[in-house]
């Protein structure tokens, strides 16, 4: 049974609010280089999935320094945002969708996910969790949300 479109877009925005590179692995593994004009084409290749599986593994590196600002200002939340309304814009195209409101539900999600992640992460340190331990939940999280909306495209 496929996922529905909205559930996958909803996954989508979820794992780019946590993890914006997600949303490029989700992008990279539900393309498929026919019919996309570039740089989607480059993208949906070999080339693109592993770019993309690279990008993700060094978020998750760079997630965890104290330096990396925070995901919503400006300079975390637009590429979140874009992101995630691209990969809503090929999942619609896809399923042969208009694609105007499941880029409106991805972006809209990744935006709230950014902030559900920011909240979790000070609602974890005045808990007294790590915070090494609250983001390899919020690893783990969005590596679930990644693969679901990625389902129907997987092996």
């Amino acid at each position: 049974m496929r996922l529905p479109l909205t559930g996958r877009l909803v996954a989508l925005g979820l794992a780019t609010g946590g993890r914006s590179m997600a949303g490029l692995v989700v992008l990279s593994a539900a393309s498929s280089p026919d019919g996309l004009s570039q740089p989607l084409r480059t993208l949906a290749g070999p080339v693109g999935r592993a770019g993309a599986a690279a990008a993700a593994a060094t978020e998750l590196v760079l997630d965890k320094l104290p330096v990396t600002p925070p995901r919503t200002q400006p300079e975390g939340l637009v590429p979140r945002a874009a992101i995630a309304a691209t990969g809503g814009y090929v999942l619609a195209k896809r399923r042969g969708r208009r694609p105007l409101i499941p880029v409106l539900t991805a972006a809209g999600t990744a935006v709230g996910a950014a902030y559900a992640g920011a909240w979790w992460r000070e609602h974890a340190a005045q808990t007294g969790l790590s915070p090494l331990l609250a983001a390899a939940v919020e690893d783990a999280v969005v590596a679930g949300l990644t693969a679901l909306a990625c389902r129907d495209d997987l092996g």
